[in-house]
């Protein structure tokens, strides 16, 4: 990263930004632990869970929370609480700029366009990096399900054009989000992909349990299915509690864990309340890593129910 963004060796400060609470996202909670294993010190600007302090410092990473709200009902919903949160944002990073002097700012979409609180360092010579987690008019298709001609993709994808130049280096997650940004005009050689990788340390020490596990098991002991991630409508929990109501009575041990949150959880406890698959169904929360590994160690599959979207 020191070679892509300046080449200087000297460069140990940078701030993150992201719309999300931190350490729940894993990406970010990863590529932070990592710069700070390479020596450097990270300050991460994010939003404030209720049961969170405003700020605290997680294995030498620096957190700064912002009070707000997370309400994503509606696309005035969306769109007011990105503004708030990136004016918030550009205080922060504007105010720890002048106290601490970034080499840069990498910051976390969605949306895009938080890259403009990075405006103050980046005119004092910091260099922005844009982690494009996912395609924002993609996402914005498949929640509201408009059409790449309607006016809000349209700005969307100008944000998203105008965040990548203003930008010196775009991460992403995979190479068909790659191929996408690329697509739209992404200079081939500003974006690299990062992939959403497992910690080794944990995931291999407690995935080592399941081998003996499944010796041991009986044949009637439950057969548990598992998700993890964002409780969101696209990614399809309400189809798959359906389909847990329609084969429980074939296989009648089965069972399905739910671990994540989002704006979706109130609709998908409303389906299995409405399919009766209270005793078929239960729903965690979100929970630390850690917990994700053991729960992986002991379930016999895991699912990713999407929808079908763009």
């Amino acid at each position: 990263m020191q070679m892509e963004l300046n080449g200087r060796k000297e460069m140990k400060r940078i701030a993150m930004v992201v719309y999300s609470f931190y350490p729940n996202d894993p990406r970010v909670f990863r590529e932070a632990e990592a710069l700070i294993e390479k020596g450097y010190e990270i300050d991460v600007i994010c939003l404030r869970a209720s049961n969170q302090t405003a700020s605290e410092t997680i294995n030498g990473v620096r957190v700064f929370r912002v009070n707000q709200d997370r309400d994503r009902s509606s696309k005035f919903r969306y769109f007011s609480g990105y503004l708030t949160f990136l004016l918030k944002a550009f205080w922060y990073v504007s105010r720890n700029q002048l106290r601490k002097c970034y080499q840069a700012v990498h910051v976390h979409n969605m949306p895009d366009i938080l890259v403009l609180s990075a405006l103050l360092p980046k005119l004092m010579g910091a260099k922005v990096i844009l982690d494009l987690h996912d395609p924002m008019p993609e996402v914005f298709l498949a929640k509201f399900g408009s059409g790449y001609g309607h006016p809000l993709i349209k700005l969307l994808i100008a944000m998203e054009k105008f965040s990548i130049r203003f930008s010196d280096l775009v991460l992403t997650p995979n190479l068909a989000f790659r191929e996408l940004f690329i697509q739209r005009g992404c200079p081939e050689s500003k974006i690299h992909i990062v992939m959403n990788s497992p910690v080794e340390e944990i995931f291999d020490e407690k995935l080592n349990v399941l081998t003996a596990s499944e010796e041991e098991r009986a044949e009637e002991s439950p057969f548990v299915l598992m998700y993890h991630g964002s409780v969101v409508e696209r990614h399809g929990l309400d189809d798959a509690v359906k389909a847990i109501a329609r084969v429980k009575d074939k296989i009648p041990n089965i069972h399905f864990n739910v671990f994540g949150g989002g704006e979706f959880v109130p609709r998908f406890k409303e389906v299995i309340l409405e399919e009766g698959v209270e005793d078929y169904v239960t729903y965690f929360g979100g929970v630390n890593i850690e917990r994700i590994a053991r729960e992986i160690a002991r379930v016999d599959l895991g699912i990713i129910p999407n929808k079908r979207s763009r």
